[in-house]
């Protein structure tokens, strides 16, 4: 709680900090993975790129739910189009399209806003606006109103879309506790193989 909350008021290295410990004194493995998942935003938003994939892949080798995995998919594949990175991109693309019939309308209406993020950021605009309509209609059809704004604002965004960028480093202020985190990452990866 006290991560969201750091994170709302854009305290970035205090939310990655509390997230970080409340992962590590979480015993419930379920609530464990999620806030694992949780952490790998975090590290995302942190541009600590490496730290956020290693997060994910623990997630996704883990006992996690259908829901908490496929966000780790979602926020994956996110990742790696922000990074520039397309053939990842479309490697997750594919693995989570195939689980897309079961997700429920929300985190549908998201993979759609990613997949269309990561065409535009591709240069691919008619195929980034062909999946934002299907986005834009299923959010009208459930009454996901925050959703469609969103939709509608990156439809707007198209035209000035650009090439992608790779995700720059961490910032310094940062660079301590991603760090320290990624190594713990390490370890955990490492004990599960």
């Amino acid at each position: 709680e006290l991560g969201a909350v750091s994170e709302r008021q854009d305290r970035t290295l205090e939310a990655l900090q509390s997230i970080y410990a409340a992962f590590l004194h979480t015993e419930d493995p379920s609530v464990r993975t999620r806030v694992l998942g949780d952490l790998g935003v975090m590290l995302a938003r942190a541009n600590a790129g490496e730290a956020a994939r290693m997060a994910f892949d623990i997630v996704l080798r883990s006992n996690a739910t259908f829901a908490v995995a496929m966000n780790a998919r979602l926020e994956l594949m996110d990742l790696e189009s922000s990074s520039g990175n397309q053939l990842g991109f479309e490697r997750c693309r594919q693995v989570v399209s195939a689980d897309a019939a079961r997700m429920p309308p929300s985190m549908a209406i998201d993979f759609r806003f990613k997949v269309a993020s990561g065409f535009a950021r591709f240069g691919m605009l008619h195929r980034a606006e062909t999946v934002l309509q299907e986005g834009l209609e299923l959010a009208e059809e459930h009454g996901l109103n925050q959703w469609y704004f969103k939709l509608e604002t990156l439809q707007r965004g198209l035209a000035n879309a650009s090439a992608p960028r790779a995700a720059e480093p961490a910032e310094a202020k940062f660079a301590p506790a991603v760090a320290e985190v990624a190594d713990g990452l390490r370890q955990l990866s490492a004990s599960m193989a």
